[in-house]
């Protein structure tokens, strides 16, 4: 796969914990507080100027941005570090943080990020979608939720973060949702499990899904499977959201619970 091409100077995971590797050596330290997130950001707007109050606000949200300010300049002088360049880049490597008159720019031509990956893959799985090319289409999808190892920048906040993490999200669940669909439609419940499993982890709140997981329990035989599987939807619709479970989910257990299943129908397709 792409992301183990030895000869990355830059590979950059942001879905789940982030984490930063230069030259193979990984970088586990920042020195300026900020240095991280300035990063993060930088390397998520890859080649595009970013504004010093854009990357101010990202950095010190509320706070009024002011020229005679030092702190941007020691965030990105302590990225510089962590990195390994000075102020005119890596020619070598071909990494550098160009300062341009109002703002930044982060150059990488060797690099490896996984939210770049992740989204040409979802995009390639949706354009063999549209030409009909099915296995090809969940062969990318299924790439995809490889790398989809949690939200994006999980252990973060901010508010550009929670933007980028809902975008990434809703691709995921594209993926997934169509995932779930094809393998309903060969009739593969080892798969529907699976792909309905992860849906779960994106849409805790997704009833039709857990109907599906019962369904598919009940379909194995599984009925202590089909019971946790019912009863996690109850804790989750009842203790977060006030609500009783539909009458479909409590049918579907119950057919479960005494060895029949109910008819499953196919999953909504989703659009990102």
């Amino acid at each position: 796969m792409v992301e183990d091409a030895p000869d990355h100077s830059l590979r950059v995971r942001m879905l789940g914990a982030f984490s930063l590797t230069v030259s193979g050596v990984p970088v586990l330290s920042w020195r300026a507080g900020k240095a991280r997130t300035l990063f993060q950001y930088l390397v998520s707007h890859r080649e595009r100027l970013v504004l010093r109050e854009t990357l101010y606000q990202a950095l010190w949200p509320g706070r009024e941005w002011s020229p005679s300010s030092s702190s941007l300049k020691v965030a990105v002088h302590a990225v510089r570090r962590a990195l390994g360049v000075g102020p005119r880049g890596c020619e070598r490597c071909g990494i550098g943080i160009e300062h341009r008159d109002f703002g930044y720019v982060l150059h990488a031509d060797n690099v490896w990020v996984d939210i770049e990956d992740f989204e040409a893959k979802i995009d390639a799985g949706r354009a063999a979608d549209r030409r009909g090319e099915v296995r090809a289409a969940l062969s990318r999808y299924r790439e995809a939720m490889e790398l989809y190892r949690g939200d994006f920048l999980q252990e973060e906040s901010g508010d550009w973060i929670v933007e980028h993490r809902e975008w990434y999200r809703s691709l995921a669940l594209h993926a997934l949702t169509r995932l779930s669909a094809v393998a309903l439609d060969h009739d593969d419940v080892g798969d529907v499990l699976r792909w309905s499993a992860r849906l779960i982890e994106l849409e805790p709140y997704r009833e039709e899904t857990y109907r599906l997981l019962i369904n598919m329990c009940g379909r194995l035989g599984d009925r202590k499977a089909a019971k946790a599987w019912f009863d996690r939807c109850v804790s989750r619709l009842r203790g977060d959201l006030g609500v009783e479970p539909s009458p479909a989910t409590v049918q579907a257990y119950v057919s479960a619970a005494r060895g029949r299943t109910s008819i499953v129908p196919r999953p909504a397709r989703r659009s990102a």
